[in-house]
């Protein structure tokens, strides 16, 4: 009985009802798959002093952010593996998911903005000379007029004033229908994403971190 898997059918019955909304939202999730968008973001500390509490913020006008490459549901999910049940077989699967606490000095980010039209990030200590870079991915929202205007504001508690910079990210909108972008016999794309190239050059222990392709846990 170690190897018998009691959740299978809690797993079935979500990918089954994935499967029932993919439908419905295919022509969104490729909307968004070629629509997005690969920022850089840069801060560096010129100064001579620590900044205590730097706090990051990104704005978009009509759009949205994201922290990674959204491609859910730009393909139907694959059924779930059977997996062991027993508590010795288990406990990989939930160190895997134990997300690491960031340091003071980490530059992190909010995970309760991701997907909205203001994003951030914060560090408790961002020493004199550091360089960050980061980055994120912007949707443009297609009814509103381009170009698209993003901006970035930088404090830090022991600071007077802030920092800030602004980007006019010009875009064109194109009819498509759903088949000419996917092949809806074999489920597979008949045009890549425009970061496909970036895609490959991802390291597996990075892709997790850096392109969201939905719930897996299934």
């Amino acid at each position: 009985m170690m190897d018998f898997d009691v959740g299978y059918d809690g797993r079935y019955d979500r990918y089954e009802a994935r499967i029932r909304a993919f439908p419905k939202k295919i022509h969104e999730a490729l909307q968004t798959f070629h629509g997005q968008r690969r920022l850089l973001l840069g801060l560096e500390n010129k100064g001579h002093v620590a900044a205590d509490h730097v706090e990051i913020v990104v704005k978009v006008s009509h759009g949205r952010l994201y922290h990674r490459l959204q491609v859910r549901d730009v393909l139907p999910p694959e059924p779930p593996e059977r997996r062991p049940s027993g508590v010795i077989f288990n406990v990989p699967h939930v160190l895997d998911r134990l997300p690491a606490r960031p340091s003071r000095i980490d530059v992190a980010f909010d995970e309760d903005t991701d997907g909205a039209a203001e994003i951030r990030f914060s560090c408790e200590d961002f020493r004199h000379g550091r360089l960050w870079e980061g980055e994120l991915f912007v949707e443009p929202d297609l009814n509103a007029a381009s170009p698209v205007r993003i901006e970035v504001r930088v404090t830090a508690a022991n600071l007077t004033g802030d920092e800030r910079a602004a980007l006019m990210l010009p875009f064109a909108v194109e009819n498509r229908k759903v088949e000419d972008l996917l092949d809806t016999s074999a489920m597979a794309l008949k045009k890549s994403s425009p970061h496909a190239s970036w895609i490959r050059g991802l390291d597996k222990d990075e892709f997790d971190d850096r392109v969201d392709v939905g719930d897996r846990d299934y």
